[in-house]
């Protein structure tokens, strides 16, 4: 719950038309991101059967870099100045 809280101030920041603003927004929204990919792993490793446990696990790790590498493909694709043009 506490890393919603931060998630919800962190994106409110962005919002503001200041540049600061934005980069402590998106420093602060990183952390819970962050902390997200921490808290997920240990409840599934808590709460999934022992036989799952290892699997469920990996599979976290596995969509968490997922989840990193398309918007890296997204903002790599866009970044061609003559896509923009």
């Amino acid at each position: 719950m506490i890393s919603n809280a931060f998630v919800i101030i962190g994106c409110g920041l962005t919002l503001l038309p200041y540049y600061w603003m934005l980069l402590f927004g998106r420093l602060i929204y990183g952390m819970a991101a962050g902390g997200f990919s921490v808290f997920c792993t240990k409840f599934i490793s808590e709460t999934a059967p022992p036989e799952v446990r290892g699997p469920a696990g990996g599979l976290t790790q596995c969509g968490i870099t997922f989840g990193i590498l398309m918007p890296f493909l997204v903002g790599h694709y866009f970044n061609d100045p003559y896509l923009l043009s």
